[in-house]
């Protein structure tokens, strides 16, 4: 099954534990809440779950080495990256990369958004890892995965531990998209939706699991929610087009689509909570046919 939309450290995270099921790696992301204080969207994130998933189940463990280093997951600030031409001095923002092997004055890097397999100048990656720290206002660490005691969980164990962690999920959003598409002001709402960006990738994820155990389940007619999905994610990946569009270049015309897709947006997104809802109950019916 192919992924819809997955962010880019979620993305890189299944490239670097094949051994792992996408829907628990996925797990990792829907844990947060929002509200609206004193005119910005605040994020309030939930304990994270996925070390202690790997370290519980898999016996992965996770490093944080101090220098960049084979096959590890290196935080950046995609504005001195020259591949991401959308971004590369233009916007700063916080983005990851895999580097999968070191010489002396480069690295080879893999990036699956945008898709690009090649060689960044050590100078280069080196002063875009250290950059973070002004972006996030922390020293985010450079991971690794050590998979040397890797030990492999049963289908049904892993449908238990994902179900326990998902059956008080209930992301309702709806309420946040419309109060940000009633302002205004084009530059605070370009803000808005920046923000919002990142968190509807995180609600995203949750879906994408879902899609990912009905496949392994064989449940039928999954062909017919992946569409729906598929549809969902495509609308949301134009408007945050546009507005990245507007914020660089200020066009009017941006402003308008984005307007206009409101209405489809909210519609699809009644039907994707409606989705997840009767998906928890799918799952928890199917692991109770296996065994408690």
């Amino acid at each position: 099954m192919n992924d819809y939309w997955v962010d880019c450290i979620t993305g890189k995270q299944v490239e670097l534990l094949p051994e792992v099921k996408k829907f628990l790696i996925y797990l990792n992301k829907w844990c947060f809440d929002l509200h609206i204080l004193d005119g910005r969207l605040e994020v309030e994130e939930q304990s994270v779950y996925f070390n202690q998933i790997l370290l519980n189940t898999y016996n992965i463990h996770l490093c944080k080495p101090n220098l960049i280093c084979e096959d590890c997951l290196v935080p950046v600030d995609i504005y001195y990256l020259p591949h991401c031409s959308s971004y590369f001095q233009k916007e700063h923002m916080l983005h990851y990369v895999i580097v999968k092997k070191v010489d002396n004055d480069v690295y080879h890097i893999f990036d699956d958004n945008p898709k690009y397999t090649g060689t960044l100048g050590k100078l280069i990656l080196e002063q875009a890892n250290a950059e973070t720290f002004t972006l996030v206002k922390q020293q985010l660490p450079i991971l690794l995965y050590d998979k040397s005691a890797y030990r492999k969980a049963s289908l049904h164990k892993e449908l238990c531990i994902y179900l326990e962690y998902i059956k008080c999920a209930n992301q309702d959003i709806t309420d946040f998209i419309q109060e940000i598409f009633k302002i205004n002001d084009n530059d605070l709402r370009a803000v808005f939706v920046s923000d919002f960006a990142m968190i509807s990738k995180k609600y995203m994820a949750l879906v994408n699991a879902i899609l990912h155990i009905y496949e392994l389940i064989k449940l039928d007619s999954l062909s017919d929610y992946a569409a729906e999905c598929l549809e969902y994610f495509q609308k949301w990946n134009v408007i945050f087009g546009l507005n990245t569009k507007w914020t660089i270049v200020k066009q009017e015309r941006c402003l308008g689509k984005i307007k206009s897709l409101l209405p489809e947006i909210i519609s699809l997104h009644t039907w994707m909570n409606q989705f997840i809802l009767n998906s928890k109950d799918v799952i928890y019916d199917y692991i109770k046919r296996m065994g408690s």
